[in-house]
């Protein structure tokens, strides 16, 4: 027995009358109700439980099998004996009993006769850990502790409500218990009910599409009404046959009818027509409510059979989605705003890919195009000023997706189950990427199909309002970054192939030679030193051009340029221009006498062998500088580099191939790393 129903129990103390409790001998709930001495018959339904006696003086104890006979009306007034009946509790019952709805009708007279209230308990068969169960393949109707009774009724939070209603009682208080996690775990000893597993944490997560998942035991207080014909706590669904395929949701302020009327158009002309269409007003004023209902009344009869308009006075751009999306009937839902075009087979893209792949999100192909609104003749006309472009014409990845968005909002479709049954709602704080944020979270549980089929252009306008002309640009990055956050807090499963696809990834980064920025050092009369370095600045039109702003006051008769940290680098096409402050420019390159290098110099190229390579530039005179602008192409030497500077410092005279015989050869005898000690030994005799 836990505390909640040891607080529901504590209610009753000092009542007035007696508390009528039935059951199957729970003797733990018999000794609370002795223990604080409230007046107490308890009816046992099972002749073979405990507590068929309890020596308590307020507690009185009768057996009525349940099973044998199910009007117990007649049995509890002989029992009462026109005593005053103040309260009534059924914990761990209604579950058992062969026919819970009469039981409680009878109850029902008696309750609303005295005003007594009805206390229950029965455990939450959606409960967390017996879907969990489920999942291991364990289930037992049977109660642990009695193998006779066997479980007749299983109650969610839907299904008692609405046992409860049709009986003819309303609920006053909930006391229901929600065990901790690890409470779970020491149950049963299963990974799935660990909350450090991460099966659990996605399970768990899942689970949240339920609002009692969490909930372990229903435990709740009622009062006795008058029995009403039996009603349903859910919504009647409208037969699936009755359904349209697909939903569509346009969200307008009524400033763009030609924009709206293309919408329609579009629509009017599609290959299947299976579809409804949910015009969202977000806060029309009294004329651009006008302007809406204009548009729909235009449209033929058959169409307009298709349409609801449905208006939405508050929120920001994604209420009116949200509240499209909890209005659609369709098996799925896509957005078409009043600014965007479908060709004629939007809608058969979609229904095609379904026929194939049910319940995932669907998608197809986009392109993006340049839109303005201009004057013709005095009349407002909408015209395209660029070619269709196709960056959105590329295959869906996911890793990709979640950095740059290439979906657009109308190029793919959801699962209407997956918004309205899982829960996975537009955010409503989002006042930007609310769509990208939601086909993410619906992608990442139905997964994706999509054709290689363009069925849409998402139009930019130029000279028309839009999101993101109406928002700026740390509103969409702080927007994508709060949801991306959110996504990256909560358990994901990756599809088949992305493993692959990270391993690449990551070998790509390994292999990838991090980015280094050449140093430049200058000698003002003390040497070198970390204190007189310089990091370049790189040339924004040329990435091979690097520039170093010195300090005007300094008189500097040297400078080292360090292009960077490895050796094993060929350096060509190399170009410096110092710049004193008087403006005087000196100009050297490889050939410039002033000029001395840690590399090999070879034919207008530098072969640098060991790490650190350095570049080292005198002047004749100590120089007030001003800046240092150097160009260079940097690549990895190849056989030839190797060669030349083999017969560069070797002086030997004999054939090409001869020299290439012999560097063949030491290159087995030494070694590739061998051979270039060689090559530095002779440098430097």
């Amino acid at each position: 027995m836990n505390n909640q129903i040891k607080d529901v129990i504590s209610t009753l103390r000092g009542i007035y009358g007696v508390h009528l409790n039935i059951g199957f001998g729970n003797k733990a709930i018999l000794d609370v109700f002795a223990y604080q001495q409230t007046p107490t018959i308890h009816i046992n339904l099972c002749e073979n439980d405990e507590a068929l006696e309890h020596d308590s003086p307020s507690v009185e104890c009768y057996f009525f099998s349940i099973f044998d006979q199910e009007d117990i009306a007649p049995f509890l007034s002989d029992v009462l004996a026109n005593r005053k009946l103040n309260s009534i509790s059924l914990f761990d019952t209604l579950q058992y009993l062969p026919r819970p709805e009469k039981f409680l009708k009878n109850l029902n007279e008696l309750a609303a006769k005295n005003g007594a209230e009805l206390m229950i308990s029965v455990p939450n068969i959606t409960h967390k850990s017996i879907v969990f169960d489920l999942i291991e393949g364990n289930f037992e109707s049977y109660d642990a502790n009695d193998t006779d009774r066997k479980l007749s009724s299983f109650f969610s939070n839907e299904s008692l409500e609405r046992l409860m209603q049709n009986s003819g009682f309303s609920q006053v208080h909930n006391y229901d218990y929600t065990p901790n996690d690890f409470e779970l775990y020491a149950a049963n000893k299963s990974i799935l009910q660990s909350p450090s597993t991460t099966i659990n944490k996605f399970l768990s997560h899942l689970k949240k599409i339920d609002p009692f998942g969490e909930v372990q035991q229903f435990i709740r207080v009622y009062s006795a009404d008058k029995i009403s014909p039996a009603i349903s706590s859910s919504p009647q669904v409208e037969p699936k046959t009755n359904r349209p395929f697909l939903s569509v949701i346009t969200r307008t302020q009524g400033k763009r009818a030609q924009a709206l009327q293309d919408v329609f158009l579009c629509l009017s002309g599609q290959t299947n027509m299976d579809f409804e269409l949910l015009i969202m007003g977000h806060r029309l004023d009294q004329s651009y409510d006008k302007v809406v209902y204009e548009c729909i009344d235009n449209l033929p009869e058959w169409f307009r059979k298709k349409v609801r308009l449905i208006k939405v006075n508050d929120g920001n751009r994604t209420k009116p989605l949200h509240v499209g999306f909890m209005e659609a009937n369709g098996e799925y839902i896509a957005i078409l705003d009043d600014d965007d075009l479908v060709f004629d087979n939007w809608v058969e893209t979609f229904y095609t890919l379904y026929q194939k792949k049910p319940g995932t999100v669907l998608r197809a192909f986009s392109v993006t195009q340049n839109w303005r609104q201009e004057k013709i003749r005095g009349e407002e006309v909408l015209a395209a000023t660029s070619a269709p472009d196709n960056i959105y014409c590329r295959n869906f990845d996911l890793l990709e997706q979640f950095y740059k968005n290439s979906c657009p909002s109308m190029s793919y479709a959801i699962p209407r189950y997956a918004y309205q049954q899982l829960n996975i709602h537009f955010d409503l704080e989002l006042t930007t990427t609310e769509d990208w944020d939601l086909f993410m979270r619906s992608v990442l549980i139905c997964g994706i199909s999509e054709a290689r089929e363009t069925t849409s252009i998402y139009r930019h306008w130029e000279n028309l309002d839009s999101s993101k002309q109406a928002h700026g640009n740390k509103d969409w990055v702080d927007n994508q970054k709060h949801f991306i956050r959110k996504i990256n807090q909560a358990p994901s499963i990756l599809p088949s192939g992305y493993i692959h696809k990270i391993i690449d990834l990551l070998e790509g980064q390994e292999n990838e030679i991090p980015e280094y920025t050449p140093r430049a050092f200058y000698n003002a009369g003390v040497g070198y030193s970390e204190d007189r370095m310089l990091l370049a600045k790189k040339n924004a039109h040329n990435l091979n051009k690097w520039h170093f702003s010195l300090l005007p006051d300094d008189l500097i008769s040297s400078i080292r340029i360090d292009p960077g940290e490895e050796g094993m680098k060929v350096l060509s096409c190399l170009n410096i221009i110092v710049q004193e402050r008087s403006g005087d420019n000196h100009f050297i390159n490889f050939n410039s006498q002033n000029l001395k290098t840690t590399g090999i110099k070879l034919h207008h190229r530098i072969l640098f062998i060991e790490s650190d390579p350095q570049i080292e530039i005198f002047f004749s005179s100590d120089l007030q500088l001003k800046e240092i602008t150097v160009s260079y192409d940097i690549s990895t030497p190849n056989a030839c580099d190797l060669e030349e500077a083999g017969i560069r410092f070797s002086h030997n005279n004999k054939s090409i191939f001869s020299k290439m015989s012999r560097f063949s050869s030491a290159l087995k005898q030494h070694g590739f790393f061998g051979i270039l000690k060689v090559i530095k030994n002779r440098s430097v005799k």
